[in-house]
């Protein structure tokens, strides 16, 4: 059921997606932008793509070990629940 809902609209919306990335893009560019991200982050604190990567990085880096842990922790919670659904 997960993978039918969230593939719901594939293929048939695939030239969809694919066309509003294009025209994304061309409007990015006619605007000065490199990118859409570009675009679409320059008038935020964040002021760039490039500025943005660096934080979700930041972010990724200082939050990875207490994630694991709490998915150790969730898991091992799972397993004594219902260990015939767990691996």
């Amino acid at each position: 059921m997960f993978l039918a809902y969230n593939e719901r609209a594939y293929p048939a919306n695939k030239s969809v997606l694919e066309n509003l990335l294009e025209a994304r893009q061309e409007v990015a560019s006619t605007l000065g932008f490199k990118t859409w991200a570009d675009l679409a982050t320059a008038d935020l604190m964040m002021a760039s793509a490039k500025n943005m990567l660096k934080f979700l990085d930041e972010v990724d880096d200082a939050s990875r070990d207490r994630a694991k842990h709490e998915f150790d922790l969730l898991q091992e919670f799972a397993r004594g629940t219902i260990p015939a659904l767990c691996l």
